[in-house]
């Protein structure tokens, strides 16, 4: 009887052993795996955000590019206006006066419709930096810190080895669900990260034709004006 006493004692000793070993174990797999998803966003981290920075470079480009194209033709009429003012004779004058304030009125406008697709491309550009892709990162990571948390606090919130092991195994399975599915979601917004980038590009374009557009429109109504006039001292 004895023997049998002893030998189930030393069982039971034994069994805590490899119990108490596999709550170890239990723990290491979850900092692991947490490390594994820090390191993994990081690495997605930065390949969307070199896919934002490419796009805000073309932004950039573009911007400076039809900025530079709007301002030549601005200028151009100026001089196109100071040669025929030069050509006209005296009696003119009034009509150039009145050409160069509509002028005066329209490289303004056009100034600032230039700011105004200056705010949109920041706007536009703003919103694609702090899209979902951050939401998602930010919600697997507090998610994987919260799982290494508590799986440090599983001897102080749990007295029985057996409830440790069962609460350690239900945090490691969630982690695992839960990052093999954000994989999918994290690498999915960076794929359509071009589409994002085309809308952005496309939103841009469209204003800046709206711009040329409009001066287009303006420098019309400013030759016909200016020809109205002229005619009208004949």
């Amino acid at each position: 009887m004895k023997l049998l006493a002893v030998t189930a004692l030393v069982a039971l000793a034994f069994a805590g052993i490899v119990l108490g070993s596999s709550v170890q174990e239990l723990q290491q797999e979850l900092n692991e795996l947490s490390n594994e998803i820090e390191h993994a966003v990081q690495q997605k981290r930065a390949e969307n955000s070199d896919a934002i920075l490419a796009t805000n470079n073309y932004v950039l480009t573009l911007m400076g590019n039809e900025t530079g194209s709007l301002r030549a033709i601005v200028a151009n009429k100026r001089e196109q206006l100071e040669v025929e003012r030069w050509l006209q004779e005296v009696e003119a004058g009034v009509c150039f006066d009145e050409a160069f304030s509509l002028w005066d009125t329209y490289a303004y406008l056009t100034g600032w419709d230039i700011s105004w697709c200056a705010v949109v491309a920041y706007e536009e550009t703003n919103a694609d930096a702090q899209y979902t892709f951050y939401s998602h990162a930010q919600t697997i990571v507090r998610e994987a810190t919260r799982a290494l948390n508590q799986a440090t606090e599983a001897f102080g919130a749990h007295q029985r080895v057996e409830d440790q092991l069962e609460y350690l195994e239900q945090e490691l399975d969630y982690l695992r669900f839960l990052w093999g599915n954000y994989q999918n979601v994290l690498q999915s917004e960076i794929d359509g990260h071009a589409v994002i980038a085309e809308g952005i590009i496309n939103t841009l374009r469209v204003c800046f034709e709206g711009v040329y557009s409009d001066v287009e429109y303006w420098f019309n109504y400013l030759d016909n004006t200016l020809e109205s006039c002229i005619d009208s001292l004949e």
